[in-house]
Parts: C-alpha cells; sequence; structure tokens
C-alpha cells in the first residue's frame, strides 16, 4: 500500500535536508575557526569526556545524512512497520498514516539532536545540561502520543 505524501511529510523532509544542508555548509566555511581539539563525546549531563581532532566532526552529520536516508527508504514500504496492531482493509490507511507521521516526527527530531550536538562540538562547548533530557523527552513523548493516537485510530 502506497501513502500518498502529506503536508507535514513535506515539512519533515524539507526541514531535515534544510539542516543537514546547513550543518554542511557551515562546517564548510567555518572549518577555519574550527578549534583544532573538539568534543568527541559528551555525557548524559552533557560534560565532555572526550577530546579528538576537529575531522570528527563530519561524523555525526554523516551518521544522520544515512539515518534520514535509511528512514525515508523505509517509510516507503508500510508493509514491513511492525504496527503492533492488526491491519485491515478498513483500518490500513489511518494505521499506516499515523506510524508515517510517527516516524517523520522522530526522523526530524534525531537529525536536529545530531545537529545541535555538532555545532557544541564545532565551538568546543559543553552541550546543555538539559539537552539529553529534552531528547529523552521528545523522543519517548513522541513515541507515546503516536502509540495512543494509534489505539485511537484501529
Amino acid at each position: 500500500m502506497k501513502i500518498a505524501r502529506n503536508g507535514y511529510d513535506w515539512f519533515a523532509d524539507l526541514f531535515c535536508v534544510l539542516l543537514l544542508a546547513g550543518v554542511f555548509i557551515y562546517l564548510a566555511f567555518g572549518w577555519k575557526a574550527i578549534p583544532e581539539q573538539i568534543p568527541g563525546h559528551y555525557n548524559a549531563a552533557g560534560l565532555i569526556d572526550r577530546w579528538t581532532d576537529k575531522k570528527e566532526l563530519f561524523v555525526l552529520p554523516i551518521i544522520a545524512l544515512i539515518m534520514y536516508v535509511g528512514i525515508t527508504v523505509l517509510e516507503q514500504f508500510p508493509r514491513i512497520w511492525n504496527t503492533g496492531i492488526r491491519i485491515t482493509k478498513q483500518n490500513a490507511r489511518r494505521v499506516y498514516r499515523t506510524l508515517k507521521n510517527m516516524i517523520a516526527t522522530i526522523k526530524w527530531q534525531m537529525v536536529l539532536s545530531f545537529i545541535v550536538i555538532t555545532l557544541y562540538s564545532s565551538l568546543a562547548k559543553p552541550l546543555p545540561s538539559w539537552f539529553t533530557a529534552l531528547c529523552l523527552i521528545l523522543i519517548f513523548g513522541t513515541l507515546i502520543g503516536f502509540f495512543i493516537r494509534l489505539f485511537k485510530v484501529r
């Protein structure tokens, strides 16, 4: 079953593409201003617990790009999604649309998180102490909200 793209799908993809393009442009044009040693890892509190060479700064945006492309491809095949709901002809469109919206939301949240970490690393700064908690709240809040909605539309 093919799920037609809606405005939210376009927004999520455009937002992700702009974030990814923006971070690569930022790194390319700001490369000389980035310190030679940058944070290579942060702990849960956002404190830097490993330093590394600035060449590793491209790792997170590349991972985000690969994940974005992979998730975007998987979005095209709803039949392989593990819905946890019995799919019927009557509920298929509602269930798949709800899941597609959930996937799109988690996709842009993931890309945004990776980009924020990349930007803080490029500035050699610790992450805000609330960053990890906010990411967890957003992702788990999204999952819970969409699962509630999913059980309503089934």
